[in-house]
């Protein structure tokens, strides 16, 4: 979405915990959490490493384990 000052902003839907399946392989997301100091912690079945953008935004990245 365009906000003002011609930005652009990308908002994700709920971002609570859901099931994500990769090629077959089905992983438990934990959510996103509230972290946002660049510490990876430890979430559900990976690792999750959120950090702060712009003046009050923060993206997060999820890394599940391997799966078996």
């Amino acid at each position: 979405m365009r906000g003002p000052g011609g930005r652009w902003r990308a908002r994700a839907p709920g971002g609570g915990a859901a099931t994500i399946d990769i090629d077959g392989t089905r992983f438990a997301f934990p959510g996103l959490g509230a972290q946002s100091d660049f510490t990876p912690v430890r979430a559900g079945e990976g690792w999750r490493l959120t950090w702060p953008t712009g003046p009050s935004g923060r993206q997060t990245v999820w890394l599940p384990d391997r799966g078996a």
